[in-house]
């Protein structure tokens, strides 16, 4: 049990937008007529399977989202606004600083993209958030992300942030387990507002009950962490092997209290 809490600043977490592969083949077809990437005789398919044979960098087990994904990701990026000024007028913790990380699957990235474009915000991506997908646990260190210059030309206009390189401890998160990525972005900072963009089980598992997550439903969570282990944090002074132990060293003290979910 974790006890002698210290509060910080809340924590928002949404679940991507609307997957393409969930949904009839005319999202498919609305999604190529918006992104104007396949020819026209790519109608005539039923199916996401024949749309990925059309294009080797469509990937099955990482669809995009659909333009009507595209409308409900803006939708979601104008209810974190507005959560974001309930939780301060309601006594919540001021921040100095919001910073958007993103799951590294193409559905979270296309949604994150959406809020950090309504935000005038860069997104950090992270492929430790991703590895509450079972697809990119079975694959491990090789499931094929989208190249970053392809998400460049799939969400221009935002500044992206590949946080999976160990040697940098400003932008480093551990990859090999959510919960710790999701741990160590709340422990760099606790004076920092993150929203994270990732996958209905992350809200589900983080909240420890069974909750109706639909497409861009924004979760608020409350992290604390126990006194004893609050000393240690990263700071820009430390080498990544060390902000890596202090990552390792307060995740075992750290917990989320669910707030609410909109």
């Amino acid at each position: 049990m974790i006890e002698d809490f210290v509060d910080f600043t809340p924590l928002i977490v949404v679940r991507h937008s609307e997957r393409m592969d969930e949904v009839n083949s005319s999202s498919v077809k609305r999604f190529a007529m918006f992104m104007n990437y396949i020819k026209l005789n790519i109608f005539a398919v039923k199916e996401w399977e024949e749309l990925l044979e059309q294009d080797s960098l469509w990937r099955a087990t990482d669809p995009p989202i659909t333009t009507n994904g595209i409308n409900i990701a803006r939708n979601a990026a104008e209810k974190i606004i507005l959560l974001i000024g309930e939780t301060l007028s309601n006594g919540g913790r001021k921040f100095k600083e919001i910073r958007i990380y993103s799951s590294m699957l193409l559905r979270a990235i296309q949604t994150a993209h959406q809020i950090a474009l309504k935000l005038s915000l860069p997104v950090h991506l992270s492929s430790g958030l991703a590895t509450i997908s079972a697809s990119v646990r079975k694959a491990g260190d090789s499931f094929p992300f989208q190249p970053l210059e392809r998400l460049r030309s799939l969400c221009p206009g935002v500044e992206y942030i590949i946080c999976d390189d160990n040697k940098n401890a400003e932008t480093s998160v551990p990859r090999q387990n959510w919960r710790d990525a999701l741990r160590y972005v709340c422990c760099k900072d606790k004076d920092v507002l993150n929203i994270v963009v990732a996958h209905r089980e992350t809200i589900k598992k983080l909240a420890g009950k069974k909750l109706n997550t639909p497409y861009c439903c924004v979760a608020l969570f409350q992290p604390q962490w126990s006194t004893s282990k609050q000393a240690t944090g990263t700071s820009s002074q430390k080498s990544p092997e060390a902000a890596s132990k202090d990552s390792a060293d307060l995740s075992a003290e750290l917990g989320f209290k669910f707030i609410s979910k909109k």
